[in-house]
């Protein structure tokens, strides 16, 4: 048999093999090309192709389907389980089980019906883990690395591009009326909040600078700044120095952020046997090929600074931390002279770099403009479900928040605040999360010990799925005899044009005065 015959018999087998991976095709076609022209024997490279293409179906679905194809699974599985459900408990456990097999993510428990009945429930199970199966095989063929895709695949970021513009059409087709008469637009409202990068970047300085403001103004502590990276270990890294890893174990960004994750509990648990107070910022990056690392910036006191260094190491080392290069990239420790420059500085960049690259120019690790690679950031972010920020210590953000808003409509207040409490909500007002830290009882007060938390209604209506609803009412104090609220709307959700649902007859009525939205003045 001459080589050239084997040669079209082995194109004939591949393209039909291909044709099964529909539009991942051309990208397993690339990276068979790429493969055979390093010297990959040819067999080698059929097998991986045709793992590949296995891994892209379970059953009849394709996890590079498209969004109608998702739509019309997600309707047959919503009936499906609920027959079994109906039928018989057994059923719906085998069920369930097999699924989670299969698809790779974890169902509710057969007892939550509703849920397993819902079509909307399983479009957005299906998207995620669409996504997420895909954008890892673009990570171990290494079409997410430098030279190719920095952060997130060309795949993963173009698909969340398209998902971010159907979202933004269908705010701008909606709009929200209230039980006062208010009417708003959906975008238009999601824009004063934190979704909107320019609110969320500024929020987040806000705090950190607050933060460093606090550490300065209470010099009793002796608070220093410590700046720390953790690196996951090489095997969670699908490339390395541009190159396909041959230790990699075939984690994804999910499962490295797990790990991180298990060692800052385990780093938590240490630093409170051993007393050593902090507060400060986590942030969660991607490497070149998805794989996250962190950034932490806190506030220590001096005398116990070693304390916390040897802790993060120990911990971050725990794991192969004597192999190669470990000691060198694994763990970095920076204090932080305050002659040089402010703490916040130092995190900063990175603040902007993953929401929206305000003040910076070219990002030399993703090789382009900030803007530009801060959105593939924020598609890495969304794609695995990663929590980019984290405030580690301080007041809750949350609390602050309903101070802002309660500061706004002071007017239709119900229950006085006391003096004290009403200094918090001014400090809140006025953005200055320093003064509001030292009255909310420091930076590393125990949540329960504040003496300002947030007052929850459970609602007598239930969820879309029979569960109960909790929706803030306002703040309550120790010291205050009663929770300072203001009327909380009712919503009605629909699109431009459409009747409006009943809402009890509240139009008709004398509407309050106007509701002060976050971030509108």
């Amino acid at each position: 048999m001459t080589t050239s015959f084997v040669l079209k018999e082995n194109e004939v087998w591949l393209s039909k093999l291909l044709t099964r991976a529909r539009t991942f095709g051309p990208k397993l076609k690339c990276w068979h090309t790429r493969e055979l022209a390093k010297g990959t024997p040819l067999r080698d490279a059929n097998t991986r192709v045709r793992h590949v293409v296995d891994r892209l179906w379970v059953e009849d679905f394709h996890f590079a389907a498209d969004d109608q194809e998702i739509r019309d699974l997600a309707e047959s599985f919503a009936k499906r389980y609920c027959r079994a459900a109906i039928n018989s408990s057994f059923d719906i456990k085998r069920m369930i089980a097999t699924f989670e097999e299969r698809y790779g993510f974890s169902l509710p428990s057969n007892t939550d019906i509703p849920r397993i009945s819902c079509a909307k429930f399983w479009r957005r199970q299906l998207r995620n883990v669409a996504a997420q199966r895909v954008e890892q095989l673009n990570r171990e063929l290494g079409f997410t690395r430098r030279g190719v895709a920095s952060y997130v695949s060309d795949w993963g970021f173009k698909s969340w591009l398209a998902k971010d513009r159907r979202n933004r059409r269908l705010l701008e087709d909606m709009e929200a009326e209230n039980d006062f008469g208010q009417s708003y637009n959906l975008a238009e409202l999601a824009d004063l909040g934190i979704s909107n990068p320019v609110n969320k970047r500024n929020e987040l300085m806000v705090r950190l600078d607050g933060f460093e403001n606090y550490a300065e103004q209470n010099s009793e502590a002796a608070w220093v700044a410590m700046f720390y990276t953790w690196t996951c270990p090489s095997k969670y890294h699908a490339i390395t120095k541009g190159k396909a890893n041959s230790k990699y174990n075939g984690a994804t960004p999910v499962e490295a952020q797990a790990w991180f994750n298990g060692q800052w509990q385990k780093t938590r648990a240490a630093l409170i046997r051993a007393g050593v107070p902090l507060y400060g910022f986590r942030v969660a990056e991607p490497h070149r090929d998805g794989t996250p690392h962190w950034h932490m910036l806190f506030f220590v006191p001096k005398a116990r600074r070693k304390a916390l260094t040897d802790i993060l190491r120990r911990f971050i080392m725990a794991e192969d931390g004597h192999e190669p290069g470990a000691r060198k990239h694994r763990f970095k420790a920076e204090v932080i002279d305050p002659r040089k420059g402010r703490a916040t500085a130092y995190l900063a960049k990175y603040i902007s770099k993953n929401i929206d690259g305000h003040g910076l120019d070219a990002d030399d690790e993703g090789e382009d403009h900030s803007a530009i690679t801060a959105l593939r950031v924020r598609a890495w972010s969304s794609i695995w479900n990663i929590r980019q920020f984290q405030q580690i210590g301080g007041p809750p953000v949350t609390v602050y928040r309903e101070c802002r808003k309660t500061a706004r409509n002071l007017d239709i207040l119900t229950g006085a605040p006391t003096p004290e409490v009403m200094e918090i909500i001014e400090a809140a007002d006025k953005g200055d999360w320093s003064h509001f830290t030292a009255k909310m009882g420091g930076a590393v007060c125990k949540r329960l010990r504040r003496p300002l938390q947030l007052a929850y209604l459970v609602k007598e209506k239930l969820g879309q799925y029979g569960d109960t609803i909790k929706k803030v009412f306002g703040l309550w104090s120790h010291d205050q005899p009663k929770a300072i609220s203001y009327p909380k709307p009712e919503w009605t959700i629909r699109r431009k044009g459409s009747s409006i649902n009943s809402i009890g007859g509240c139009l008709e009525a004398q509407a309050p005065p106007a509701l002060a939205l976050e971030f509108c003045q």
